[in-house]
Order: structure tokens, then C-alpha cells, then sequence
């Protein structure tokens, strides 16, 4: 059988849907998956960004998608400099084909194109902790010669008494997110990020982020009027062996002092309660010290996780930390 491969586009939305809902409930039945709608993909990979996405997809003889590969564009920052980055979000292969044509389609898409594109390009790929295919991404980059840096971290779930029993800084007031706060909220998270590895998008993108998500919530807090955190977040559609439920997930975090993510993560906790979604999740919050962890009332979740930092030029340090989303 063969097999051609094509960039897509968002104009591929339906078929990317279709496969990624035949493929993944199956690999991922009892852990779980999302549960991937038109307005879910279409919001990852639209935006100003959307012609730096990176999507692969694998066609049969008969034209059917039966493979798929996608990447998110990052503008990654590090110690000053930035770093054109790829993170690594979705891979299927449909069960259907035949052993030897899956291996054929597993092999092409596999391969790390992002460094192939452009050397000066970063690959960020996240993998469960113990998993054999962590093990193979790193013998396989150590023997291409690549750098390779990894960052262990957790989600975390926000535990709903302990957030309460924060104390609250009557100083610290949160708002609706306008659009001409998105710079400020850049340049803010630029400013926190001496040794962590940071997504520092354009503003638009961060707008379109923070905006155009699926139930979308976008919150700043203030401090005698000047922008000191935010929080953006939407709800997730989760199935796990058939059943689906919602989950609120934060996905943009910055705050200036842990009075700031208190204030942010109990405004975000008022809009959900009574709405049927299960829980609040911040997503990634290895930035995140023990003050800011007892001040959202985190907990940590069961998942655990490795993010490989993949290119063919060494980063100046290997970062402390990774601030950005996980998809």
C-alpha cells in the first residue's frame, strides 16, 4: 500500500477530528484523552500563528488521512534570547492498516521535523515518567548527536478547601482580560523568567490563546491599577473508558506575589462552581515555588511527566524550569 505524506491545514479540521477520535479512546482508554471537536483543533492551530503550526498528515491510495503529526509553533525565550520552538502535541496511525504499512507511516512520522526545517529550531516533546517511550526518545537523541535536556515536573489539581482558607490581599482586585492587556501580560511573563525556558508569544498570539480556547476564560489581577498576574483557561472535554466529563484547565499562569494566584485561581473557581466541570487543573506549574503552591491550594496530581528538550545547538543552560502549556 502506499502512502503519501502532505502538510495540512485547518481546512483538514474535520478528518484530523475524525482520525484522532477513532485512535486515541483506544490507546488511551484508562488513563484517558480529550475528546477532539472542530472548535477544540481549530483553536490550537489557528490564530496568527497559524501558518508556523506544524501538521503532517498520511494519506492512503484512496485519499483517506490515516496518519497525523502536529506541532505547535512556540516562541520560546531563555536568559534573554529567543528560541523558535515546536511542541509536540498530537500523533495517530490509524489500527486499521496493516502491521507493516503502520511501521512504514510510525517511521516518517516519528522522525523530529522540526530540526530538520531549521536547525536553529527547539523540539519540545512531553512523555509519562517511566515509560519505554521516554527511554527511546533519549537513546535516540543521544545517538543522532543532539542536545538533550529534560525537566521533570507534575499537573497539579486545585484543591477547592485549601484554596479558600487562603488568605485574601483586599489590595488585589481581577478583571475580564481585555485584549490591550496581552503586552503587558508578555512582557510580565518575560520579566519572570530569567532561568526557566518561556513561551513569550506576540501579543495577538497570546490573545488568540487566552481567547478563542473553548469556554475561554481570561482574568487579570491588579494591584493600584497596574497589571501584577493572569490566568487563562478553558474547559476540556475529557473521555475515559466512554465516559466524558469536563474539566477547567489553566493554561496561561503569571502572577507577581502568591497573593496574586490566590485571587486569580478564586475567581476562576467562582465561574465554574455549579457548572457540572469535575475540577480545576494547572496544567504546568513547574514555575511555580511552595508559597505559590500553598497559595493555590494545589495538589499534586498522580501524573507525572518528563519534558525532552530536543535540538542540534546547546541552549546556554538547561533551564530550571519550563513555563508553557501542554496539549
Amino acid at each position: 500500500m502506499a502512502l503519501t505524506f502532505s502538510r495540512l491545514s485547518l481546512a483538514d479540521t474535520p478528518e484530523i477530528c475524525d482520525l484522532l477520535n477513532r485512535t486515541w479512546p483506544v490507546m488511551y482508554g484508562k488513563t484517558g484523552c480529550p475528546v477532539f471537536s472542530q472548535a477544540f483543533i481549530d483553536w490550537l492551530y489557528g490564530g496568527p500563528d497559524a501558518e508556523q503550526h506544524f501538521i503532517l498528515g498520511c494519506r492512503d491510495e484512496s485519499g483517506a488521512l490515516v496518519g497525523v503529526k502536529a506541532a505547535l509553533f512556540r516562541q520560546m525565550s531563555l536568559h534573554g534570547q529567543f528560541h523558535p520552538a515546536f511542541l509536540a502535541t498530537h500523533l495517530a496511525i490509524s489500527n486499521t492498516l496493516p502491521l507493516g504499512v503502520r511501521l512504514a507511516a510510525a517511521a516518517e512520522l516519528g522522525k523530529l521535523h522540526a530540526l530538520e526545517m531549521d536547525p536553529k529550531n527547539v523540539s519540545l516533546a512531553f512523555f509519562e515518567t517511566g515509560k519505554v517511550i521516554a527511554r527511546n526518545a533519549r537513546r535516540s537523541a543521544e545517538k543522532s548527536g543532539l542536545y538533550l535536556a529534560e525537566i521533570e515536573f507534575q499537573q497539579f489539581v486545585v484543591n477547592r478547601r485549601r484554596l479558600m482558607a487562603q488568605p485574601q490581599d483586599g489590595q488585589i482586585s481581577v478583571r475580564p482580560m481585555q485584549r490591550d492587556d496581552a503586552e503587558v501580560l508578555v512582557e510580565l511573563r518575560a520579566g519572570q523568567a530569567e532561568d526557566c525556558l518561556a513561551w513569550t508569544p506576540s501579543p495577538a498570539a497570546l490573545w488568540h490563546h487566552v481567547n478563542a480556547a473553548p469556554g475561554a476564560v481570561a482574568l487579570v489581577a491588579e494591584t493600584d491599577g497596574k497589571i501584577t498576574g493572569a490566568v487563562g483557561a478553558y474547559v476540556l472535554e475529557w473521555r475515559r473508558e466512554e465516559v466524558v466529563s469536563k474539566m477547567m484547565i489553566c493554561d496561561w499562569i503569571t502572577a507577581a506575589t502568591p497573593g496574586d494566584l490566590t485571587a486569580l485561581l478564586r475567581a476562576v473557581d467562582g465561574l465554574v462552581d455549579g457548572t457540572g466541570i469535575r475540577g480545576i487543573v494547572v496544567e504546568n506549574a513547574s514555575g511555580l515555588d511552595e508559597r505559590f503552591v500553598t497559595a493555590g491550594g494545589l495538589l499534586k496530581s498522580p501524573r507525572s511527566m518528563i519534558m525532552a528538550i530536543r535540538s542540534r545547538t546547546s541552549l546556554p543552560k538547561t533551564p530550571a524550569a519550563y513555563l508553557g502549556d501542554i496539549k
